[in-house]
């Protein structure tokens, strides 16, 4: 299928994500940013565009609860599944204002109906400093697992993420830009030495910060995917979306 999908890249229809922002803030005193969400959502369609993906902004959610703001992990599973919207293709992303780092849910693989656990649990948290501002590639980085996309480095030398067009490499390259304004400027990098290629210090599948791009079969498998597993995924009995 993931031949199938790279032979027609420029043969399909836009696929249109609806997009579900939930802030999640200690008190109202905190700076949300809504030029600066914009911003990061143009920037989000134009890094998934050559996917054939674009996303639609929904009604933005705002919850203040100081508990649910200090840490991703906090009354998780409840913050969810009372803030969680759409079904199985609608992403839903919590911007969390003390959260260190994000993380995001995978498609589940086969073919059985999603649950109501599930479907609620479904989703991406990120900073909320990284949500308002475009550059940050960490949002971009956490849909790209949503998408069903590994880490560049998945394994090691000797593992995979099932994309022949990323080089083996040992594990997250952490380049730091050597020109500030350069996002072209982390230093090359080879962990693999045994293998062809260098470090995808470049590719938003890493953890550097000149996180700029994806690659054809990175797009090819996210696309896969998201027909096999999110598009036409069906729901259980008694699920009811928000």
């Amino acid at each position: 299928m993931l031949e199938e999908v790279k032979a027609h890249l420029t043969k399909r229809d836009t696929i249109v994500i609806d997009l579900w922002v939930h802030f999640l803030v200690s008190s109202w005193n905190i700076p949300l940013d809504a030029p600066g969400l914009m911003n990061q959502f143009w920037y989000l369609n134009e890094q998934y565009a050559p996917f054939g993906i674009s996303f639609q902004l929904k009604p933005v959610s705002y919850a203040m609860n100081a508990d649910w703001a200090a840490d991703i992990d906090n009354s998780k599973a409840e913050k969810m599944k009372q803030l969680h919207r759409g079904d199985y293709k609608s992403l839903n992303v919590y911007l969390v204002e003390g959260a260190g780092g994000g993380v995001c849910s995978l498609p589940l693989g086969g073919n059985m109906p999603v649950t109501q656990e599930q479907l609620d649990g479904d989703g991406c948290f990120i900073p909320l400093s990284s949500g308002v501002h475009a550059p940050d590639g960490t949002l971009t980085h956490e849909i790209g697992h949503w998408f069903g996309l590994l880490h560049v480095f998945e394994g090691g030398c000797g593992g995979s993420d099932y994309c022949n067009d990323t080089s083996p490499q040992a594990g997250p390259s952490y380049s730091h830009k050597s020109n500030p304004d350069d996002i072209r400027s982390c230093p090359a990098v080879d962990s693999c030495p045994q293998y062809a290629g260098t470090d995808n210090i470049f590719n938003f599948m890493d953890y550097t910060d000149c996180s700029s791009e994806f690659t054809n079969d990175q797009r090819a498998r996210a696309l896969a995917i998201f027909q096999s597993y999110r598009a036409n995924r069906a729901i259980a009995d008694g699920v009811r979306w928000k």
